[in-house]
């Protein structure tokens, strides 16, 4: 059996982005873990992007593998997951983060990320994917998941930004950056959420789309809760008080995102034979 057919050059030069983006990621992580004073925001600032340093380093063998894998569909909505992952939080630190050393690899990681997305996904045989892991998926759980997770986001925002709108007051956890603004409320509210509504309509659809983007977000949600968890625990590790508010909720999405990952995980006997048809190699557009 042959688990990975020829690419088309579209989807081709999409993969070699996001393999760009992923070991530029972990060459920026090494860095920030190693360098001393290669960041120059405040002190929280610095411990939380190095606690997202940590993640990026641990994540850089499972997202190799995910490359390597891409010609699979769980290869390949994990990568787009990645993908999502690093143009989200290269973004952040490209917006952000004070102008520094690291400045330019981030912004290359984050846009090699973004091009590898908007080159890859109209790109793939979203048909092929839902052949193989439609089935698995549990659709009435997932479809809840990302309900949840928007439900829970875009009015948390919302109030933060109507908030800061209405008392003159910044949100406290831009005081505590040094922030006047964050790019976590336009990803998240224009982009991020978003997708994963429209990810839960398809699938309530039976759209083939919506197993692949319901999917490539679960993945996302999973590292980006994972990160957040991570910080969290970091604080705790340099001396601050571990903020329950802030880990639990990212420890359940995180919970959440592997139930709904697991099910595609576990490759069926009679789907063996067919897995090389149905990778996600896209036909000709």
């Amino acid at each position: 059996m042959v688990d990975h057919a020829p690419a088309t050059p579209r989807l081709d030069l999409a993969d070699h982005l996001g393999l760009a983006a992923i070991v530029g990621a972990g060459v920026v992580a090494a860095l920030g873990l190693t360098v001393p004073d290669l960041y120059r925001d405040r002190p929280i600032l610095i411990e939380a992007t190095r606690a997202d340093n940590l993640v990026q380093l641990a994540l850089l063998p499972v997202a190799l593998i995910a490359y390597l894998r891409r010609g699979t569909p769980v290869g390949r909505v994990a990568l787009i997951g990645i993908e999502l992952y690093l143009a989200y939080f290269f973004g952040l630190y490209a917006i952000a983060a004070v102008v520094g050393w690291a400045t330019l690899l981030e912004i290359a990681v984050f846009g090699l990320a973004v091009w590898a997305l908007v080159l890859g996904l109209p790109a793939t045989d979203t048909g092929a994917i839902d052949a193989i892991l439609g089935p698995r998926v549990l659709r009435r759980t997932t479809i809840g998941f990302l309900v949840l997770v928007a439900g829970f986001h875009i009015p948390l925002w919302t109030a933060q930004v109507v908030g800061s709108a209405a008392s003159g007051a910044l949100p406290a956890a831009l005081v505590s950056f040094g922030w006047l603004n964050t790019p976590v409320y336009a990803f998240d509210l224009a982009f991020a959420l978003p997708l994963g509504l429209v990810a839960a309509a398809f699938l309530a659809r039976h759209d083939q789309r919506g197993t692949m983007l319901a999917l490539g977000f679960a993945w996302f949600s999973a590292l980006l809760a994972l990160d957040m968890f991570v910080e969290q625990l970091w604080f705790g590790a340099i001396g601050d008080a571990l903020d329950l508010s802030q880990a639990l909720p990212f420890g359940m999405i995180l919970l959440l995102s592997a139930l709904v990952i697991a099910p595609t995980l576990i490759r069926r006997p009679h789907a063996l034979a067919t897995l090389a048809v149905a990778a996600t190699h896209p036909t000709a557009r």
